[in-house]
């Protein structure tokens, strides 16, 4: 299993997460932002390693996990919580 911090992230990632916490004025650094590669396709299948990233709210209770994998959108999801007040 494979974890990294947010500063490891591709760098499209981490414009992207800063750019929305700037829309809702929020900073980078309020944020503990790490990923886990620990889905492994089952048996002999193909395909891509699953991937899970945990946001939290540094010196909150506040903590989402979404689903970083292929395809999936954890940074909208993350936009969504955002506007919801899920990080207040």
């Amino acid at each position: 299993m494979a974890s990294h911090l947010l500063s490891q992230f591709p760098k499209d990632e981490q414009d992207d997460f800063s750019a929305v916490c700037q829309k809702y004025g929020r900073a980078v650094s309020e944020f503990e932002v790490v990923d886990d590669e620990n889905q492994y396709p089952g048996g002999d299948r193909v395909g891509p390693i699953g991937r899970q990233v945990t946001v939290a709210l540094r010196g909150k209770s506040s903590v989402a996990l979404y689903d970083g994998g292929h395809g999936s959108a954890w940074i909208a999801d993350f936009e969504n919580d955002l506007e919801s007040g899920s990080f207040d």
